[in-house]
């Protein structure tokens, strides 16, 4: 799978690359049982190659092509392409606020403890809150599959789809092996749509 096959939208979920962290990430994620233990990392393309993500600096936007070219990435859609744009949108407008008062940190708490148990989906007013809080530049902490997680919870709110639909647990707890079986599973809303190889693009 090549970029000219990527859409706006894509939820870009990232093999282990070795890294010590990746390999803690992995080895956290097998050990909760959890399929795909493999895939440390999670994005949504902003284009067919920027891939908006939460990173040790924030929200940030990487060049598939030239930042990651030697990662290798399992590649989802939403079927309905409203949520596609909608998510999208929403992240570049995440990577703006960030980019201009850079509130949106990288919560390596959050990525450690998402390892362990489960959270609630958050209602549709705390979700409306965070995004007028992260609006109002007070800030919040993101991890990677968390950030996709909240991003399409919220999107899908928005065009009248219970959170719960798209994702049956909070944002906070989804680990990116957790996001990848959650996505294999809903059918519904998602679907595969190819494996990108590291250094394909």
């Amino acid at each position: 799978m090549r970029c000219t096959d990527l859409r706006p939208g894509d939820i870009m979920i990232q093999y282990s690359g070795g890294s010590a962290v990746a390999r803690a990430i992995t080895f956290g994620q097998w050990a909760r049982g959890l399929g795909h233990a493999s895939l440390v990392h999670a994005g949504i393309l902003f284009d067919n190659h920027y891939l908006v993500q939460a990173l040790k600096d924030g929200i940030v936007a990487t060049d598939i092509r030239v930042d990651d070219v030697q990662c290798a990435y399992e590649v989802y859609r939403p079927i309905k392409p409203n949520l596609a744009e909608g998510a999208a949108n929403c992240a570049k407008m995440m990577l703006d606020i960030h980019a201009a008062h850079s509130t949106l940190k990288y919560s390596v708490v959050g990525a450690v403890t998402s390892l362990v148990g489960s959270a609630s989906v958050k209602s549709t007013t705390g979700m409306d809150d965070l995004l007028t809080d992260i609006l109002g530049s007070k800030g919040h902490p993101f991890f990677c599959s968390q950030f996709v997680t909240y991003v399409y919870q919220f999107v899908a709110e928005q065009n009248g789809i219970a959170a719960s639909q798209l994702f049956n647990v909070g944002d906070a707890k989804m680990s990116p092996a957790a996001l990848a079986c959650s996505l294999d599973r809903n059918t519904g809303f998602f679907t595969h749509v190819g494996f990108m190889r590291a250094g394909e693009r």
